[in-house]
């Protein structure tokens, strides 16, 4: 609530600027008409608006590349197939603004300082920037970060990883003028990033780099855990009765209560019951589960060989990181704690979703659930290939808007659903009985690469798996 209230003000402020510096240069005008449009969009969370008001910036500077890029970013949001094309237009009209102004000495790989500052998921997104220049994807060689003193980091413990390669330049060691010029020109990577002289939407660009990584067969995982977190692990193991040999899975829920937002960010919650049975079946097996999340999370039957880790005073970000990197797979939902199993290789289960975004960045050994859409106009479920492209297949905000405006509903995972797609996983992962020929997914991967123009350009190679009850009912 003080949040909204400061934005609220920060707005009122900004508008008394604007009418006091009209009659000032448009660059000025420009930078705080943005940042109106920014502030804005986090406290009304208007759609309709937005694009009035970003069609105004965009008629006003037509060939200015922030602007255009917010074009872009409108355009995701709206769930209108035109992104990818928007998005690569913004960054030729980087390189040629940056040409004209000679300017592209400042273009040394600064990124935003949210992907360490802001949401842990965010980490993702720099993992995959640092894993585009390793592949030789871009033409940058070095990642830096701006921070002012009063930042601080979302989580220090993960940063170790990220360390090596990344160089933090404060605020108060460079003149305004670079400032200025390096903010202006910082890499996005909250929507996407430079791929091949493209600017590729970033959970996209994930399957570029995945693909990349296969065709030269690089197995290994983005990082390795450290030995000063291994050791915290295996201590806290032993504590809890489990020994070196025991295996156990990851399972982390989202349910809007960290945030507080169960209504506007419904489509990624989900009710922690409906995973119940599948946690039995783990546990039956022979295995532990470690509930992930934080207090605010619902509380959880007692259950064997089950640690509601979430709520204990023993979490830290040390054992996070510990337990998602030695786990032997993931549950989860469209959530952050799913990116550090998935940084150290482990096998993802992504349950709940309806965006295909996810589709995308997974690999050969993870697996989605997504939910179904029921459609209001023909009363019926949408087939899969249907659901998992646009416009519903990128839906990552304002559920309730494009719920209302395309008429549709999403269904989520049943019990049953998800327990079938965990015993899956578990012959997969943990008795390694893979099917060698998986049709029926080659089939719908095929059919998923023929979607490839709505968002990219490039060429997508679909490698994750749906469990195969799910996808014979629901092709």
């Amino acid at each position: 609530m003080k949040q909204k209230i400061f934005l609220v003000l920060r707005y009122l402020f900004l508008l008394i600027q604007i009418k006091l510096i009209k009659n000032f240069n448009k660059k000025f005008n420009k930078n705080y008409l943005i940042k109106i449009y920014k502030i804005k969009k986090k406290i009304f969370n208007d759609l309709p608006k937005n694009t009035k008001f970003i069609n105004i910036l965009k008629k006003n500077y037509p060939n200015d590349f922030q602007i255009n890029y917010l074009h872009a970013v409108n355009a995701f949001e709206n769930c209108n197939n035109k992104f990818s094309i928007l998005f690569n237009k913004s960054w030729k009209l980087r390189k040629i603004w940056l040409h004209k102004n000679k300017l592209e000495k400042y273009d040394t790989g600064n990124v935003e300082k949210s992907t360490i500052v802001g949401s842990l998921g965010n980490h993702f997104y720099l993992a995959n920037w640092l894993q585009s220049i390793n592949l030789k994807l871009n033409n940058y060689k070095t990642t830096k970060i701006i921070l002012q003193k009063k930042d601080k980091f979302s989580n220090p413990e993960l940063f170790k990883y990220f360390k090596p390669n990344v160089k933090i330049v404060y605020e108060n060691k460079l003149s305004k003028v670079e400032i200025d010029i390096k903010e202006t020109i910082k890499i996005p990577l909250d929507y996407a990033m430079p791929i091949k002289n493209n600017l590729v939407q970033i959970h996209v660009a994930a399957n570029i780099i995945n693909n990349k990584k296969k065709n030269i067969n690089i197995k290994n995982p983005i990082f390795k855990l450290l030995n000063e977190h291994r050791k915290i692990g295996y201590s806290y193991l032993k504590k809890k009765g489990l020994s070196k040999n025991d295996w156990f899975v990851t399972l982390h829920v989202r349910e809007g209560g960290t945030k507080n937002d169960h209504d506007t960010e419904s489509f990624r919650n989900s009710d922690i019951n409906s995973y119940l049975n599948a946690i039995k079946f783990v546990t039956d097996k022979g295995g532990y589960v470690f509930r992930m999340g934080d207090k605010n999370m619902s509380s959880l039957p007692n259950l064997k060989n089950v640690i509601n880790y979430a709520s204990s005073n023993e979490k830290s970000q040390a054992l996070d990181i510990f337990l998602g990197a030695k786990s032997k797979f993931c549950i989860a939902t469209s959530s952050g704690y799913y990116i550090l199993p998935y940084l150290f290789g482990v096998p993802i289960l992504m349950t709940n979703t309806i965006s295909a975004l996810e589709y995308w960045l997974l690999r050969e050994n993870d697996y989605l659930l997504p939910r179904k859409i029921y459609c209001e106009r023909t009363k019926k479920n949408f087939k899969l290939h249907q659901s998992l492209n646009l416009p519903y297949s990128i839906i990552g905000s304002n559920l309730d808007y494009h719920l209302r405006n395309l008429r549709i509903k999403t269904i989520p995972n049943t019990s049953e659903e998800i327990c079938n797609s965990v015993k899956e996983v578990y012959e997969n992962v943990i008795k390694k009985n893979t099917i060698k020929k998986d049709k029926l997914n080659q089939n719908f991967q095929k059919i998923m690469n023929k979607s490839i123009l709505n968002y990219s350009n490039l060429k997508l190679n679909a490698l994750a798996k749906i469990p195969s009850n799910f996808l014979k009912e629901n092709l």
